[in-house]
């Protein structure tokens, strides 16, 4: 139990440091649990990408400087 509850504060600090919501999902809401850890990680992926994908926009845009943006 105790590497359960790590791996939730672990995975809470990245979702929040990401500026991952809950939004409508379901699945997310009251906290991080066992059966909604998958979920969590889901949304984590999601926005990594997302941003991922703004950076890689921005290296590619003419004349902007994209390490001034992060």
């Amino acid at each position: 139990m105790k590497v359960i509850n790590a791996l939730k504060i672990g995975v809470m600090n990245i979702f929040n440091r990401l500026g991952c919501t809950v939004g409508s999902n379901k699945e997310l809401e009251g906290g991080i649990t066992e059966s909604n850890l998958l979920h969590y990680l889901a949304a984590i992926e999601t926005r990594t990408n997302d941003i991922l994908q703004m950076f890689t926009a921005c290296q590619q845009a003419p004349g902007v400087d994209s390490s001034q943006m992060f």
